[in-house]
Formats: structure tokens, sequence, C-alpha cells
């Protein structure tokens, strides 16, 4: 019986000694080495350039009207601040159309961006995305085809 009991403990004191060093084989392997990269790390190079981001290309075709809007916010120097993440921005383009929104002045504000202009956003205390900048007056929020036309009305004073 004290036979039985000393295999038995050795067997315990043999799978404690295999896990503690399998345990500190993986403790090594993930710490760093003479100033290289974890090996958990190492399949992604130390010089890793951070991804610049833009926005989903507009997919819808612009009407005459829309173009024929587009063609007055241009004229009123309007610009759109938006953010490529920013779904709202995106049903704004949409509403427009990829032709009609090529007209339009597009100022991208978020940091990690294609073209980002951040400051200027900060500059202008833009409120949220997307904000409309027309005739030097901020309009926040997503706006509809009438909502942007009675904003061009207002500020060209045309009825």
């Amino acid at each position: 019986e004290n036979k039985e009991m000393e295999e038995e403990g050795r067997s315990v004191q043999n799978g404690l000694a295999a896990f503690a060093s399998a345990l500190a084989l993986s403790v090594v392997t993930l710490l760093p080495n003479d100033g290289m990269m974890p090996m958990a790390q190492a399949a992604s190079p130390p010089t890793q350039q951070l991804e610049i981001l833009e926005a989903p290309k507009i997919a819808a075709h612009s009407t005459s009207e829309a173009v024929e809007l587009a063609t007055s916010l241009q004229k009123l120097d309007a610009k759109m601040y938006g953010a490529f993440w920013c779904s709202h921005c995106l049903e704004q383009k949409e509403t427009l159309g990829m032709e009609a929104f090529a007209k339009v002045k597009y100022v991208e504000c978020a940091k990690e961006a294609k073209n980002s202009q951040t400051k200027v956003c900060k500059d202008r205390d833009v409120p949220g995305y997307p904000t409309w900048e027309i005739n030097g007056k901020l309009y926040p929020g997503e706006q509809d085809m009438e909502e942007l036309k009675d904003i061009v009305i207002k500020a060209t004073g045309a009825t």
C-alpha cells in the first residue's frame, strides 16, 4: 500500500513538473528578449503604419433636382462637415447622390481619415456630423432635400 501511494505521489510530482515546465516555456516565449518583440506579436511588424480610412463610396445617382441644389450650395460656398464612419453622413451624401455631392465641399473631421481636417472642424466648433455650413451659419444634422432647399432659399433671399 505504501508503494502504491509512493508511485501515485511521484506521478503527481511528474505531472506538476511537466505542467510547470510547459508554463515556464510559454512565459519565456512571450517575454521580450533583448528588445525584440514578444513572440505573440512577432507576426505584425513593429513599424506597422496606421491605416488611413475613408468613407464608403456613394452608390446613388443624382436627380436633376439634386444637381441643381448642389450647384446652389456650391455658389454659396457651402460645406458639409462629416466623418467617414458616420452613417448619417453617408445617408446625407446618398440623398444628394454621387454627381451632386461631387460639387459640394466636404470637410472630413475624423482624425484617422484620409484628407482629415480635424483642426478646421474644431476651430469651427462643429457640434456633430453631418453639419452643413451655409453662408457662415451651421446647420447640424442630416437634412432632406426640402430642408436643404429651404436653407438655400433663406441664405440667398430667393423665394
